[in-house]
């Protein structure tokens, strides 16, 4: 059942994370300039290069596995962009379609109106609007317990899909790089998206070999190269994490497609198995594809000319100090943690009823968790409320609702991500540490406390610093030197 139950847990890090980058692909850019681009040659593919729908195939390792449609129309000065995809993801053997939709209105300078998204899921339907009043970027959404957030729209703010359009009046400047801010819809914050434009590539789109301008976007540790035509319309777009979009004929639109497992295709195989993980008290590897040690370093982990010691809190004491900003930070509500919402507050109370010490609570909260979630894989955007409305989830809804048990009590409690051994293997992997005069994990989708030291942190923080572990797929290779 252990083996079971944690595998589910990587499905969320890798499925949002593409969600995420599917959504982006609004971010493409051209290059309008004059040049040796053939235009009369894009325009013979099958008519894509005019009009206003755009239609591309989501592909992994040569298989199809979704797609994407945007449909652009014009009212008078404004601009309004439709947006639709699906992807079939799977989990052990387990299918799940994944369905966005979304739309934006933009104005004659290219500049955010107003959006719309909308996630929907087997288990959850997640909507978010935002809309810019006098200067600022006012952000709703059906989270339960969500209260507006007003963000600077001073600088203005960009959604995804509007920019390539913004860009298109640009680059008549012949600038090579650019810089936005747009809104991150794991944050509600915002973040910026790096742009580079590279020059000209032949690609081959639907038979027909076609001049297009080559773009690379950088969007915090992800890197992907975009290849669009003259108009600004994505011809294809190549991601780090091994996905492929292409530009396809709409009438492919109903053509089945194929699911990708998201466990089997991005667990980590380290260079030799470890033994009995669960009784170690201490792991010694060495790590390469880590950008950043800054999630390496503190509390059980020591990090030291590239390699890792992770220590458990079984036999040893971390002693470590924080500020009072950080306490205040980690036993705040956030948007997916709903510490303040009065169930939430209603259930801590209850499962730590005769509590006598800090720890005492947190052993109870962990072990509540454990034993009374459903362990359930879930493709979706897990929050505190949703996950005790429905007692079931994978490792992140376990965490979430965890960390807004225990920030409700007034303890400091930060989600961490990172990935954790299990027969042989790595798998990406979200659980818990908690400040208790330094810093204590735990594991409440596997019911440990501490957490075995084949658990690695790589990030910690809120939910948009956990899906930053998704910046490893592929990358990370790791190499088990000693344990004990």
């Amino acid at each position: 059942m252990l083996s079971r139950s944690f595998k589910l847990s990587a499905a969320f890090v890798i499925g949002f994370w593409i969600i995420i980058l599917i959504y982006l692909f609004g971010l493409k850019r051209e290059e309008i300039i004059k040049s040796e681009v053939d235009i009369s040659k894009l325009g013979n593919i099958s008519g894509l290069a005019s009009g206003n729908i755009e239609y591309l195939g989501v592909y992994f390792a040569d298989r199809k596995i979704g797609y994407l449609l945007n449909r652009t129309e014009k009212l008078g000065e404004k601009i309004l962009i439709h947006h639709r995809s699906e992807l079939n993801l799977s989990v052990q053997g387990s299918n799940r379609n994944v369905n966005i939709e979304g739309s934006a209105e933009l104005d004659e300078n290219m500049f955010l109106n107003s959006f719309y998204f909308r996630l929907v899921t087997e288990k959850q339907e997640l909507v978010i609007t935002g809309k810019s009043e006098n200067k600022r970027l006012v952000v709703k959404s059906n989270l339960e317990g969500f209260r507006e957030i007003e963000l600077d729209n001073s600088n203005p703010i960009f959604l995804d899909v509007g920019i390539n359009r913004y860009i298109a009046k640009k680059l008549h400047s012949h600038t090579k790089r650019f810089g936005f801010r747009i809104f991150s819809l794991e944050g509600f914050n915002t973040e910026t998206v790096d742009v580079e434009v590279l020059g000209h590539k032949r690609v081959n789109i639907l038979g027909e070999e076609v001049f297009a301008n080559h773009v690379r976007k950088r969007y915090k540790s992800f890197v992907v190269d975009s290849y669009i035509d003259f108009n600004g319309k994505t011809l294809m777009e190549k991601s780090e994490l091994g996905f492929t979009l292409i530009r396809e004929n709409p009438d492919n639109l109903n053509s089945k497609y194929s699911s990708l497992d998201l466990i089997t295709n991005f667990s980590i195989l380290p260079d030799k198995s470890i033994p009995d993980i669960f009784s170690l008290t201490e792991l010694r590897v060495k790590l390469s594809g880590i950008e950043s040690i800054e999630g390496l370093i503190g509390g059980r982990q020591d990090y030291t000319n590239g390699l890792l010691v992770i220590k458990s809190e079984r036999v040893n004491k971390f002693s470590e100090e924080i500020s009072s900003e950080e306490k205040e930070r980690l036993t705040a509500a956030e948007p997916f943690i709903q510490s303040t919402h009065p169930d939430i507050i209603s259930l801590a109370k209850k499962v730590t009823e005769g509590s006598k010490t800090t720890l005492d609570a947190l052993e109870k909260v962990n072990d509540y968790l454990f034993y009374n979630v459903k362990k359930e894989n879930i493709i979706g955007i897990p929050d505190a409320i949703t996950t005790l409305r429905n007692m079931e989830g994978d490792c992140n809804e376990h965490v979430m609702l965890f960390v807004a048990l225990a920030r409700s009590l007034g303890i400091a409690v930060r989600p961490v991500g990172g990935v954790a051994y299990l027969n042989g293997r790595f798998y990406f992997h979200a659980w818990v540490e908690a400040y208790v005069d330094g810093w204590r994990t735990y594991d409440p989708t596997w019911g440990q406390s501490p957490a075995d030291v084949g658990h690695i942190r790589l990030v910690s923080g809120g939910m948009d610093k956990i899906l930053d572990i998704a910046k490893y797929i592929n990358k990370l290779k790791i190499e088990v030197m000693e344990w004990r």
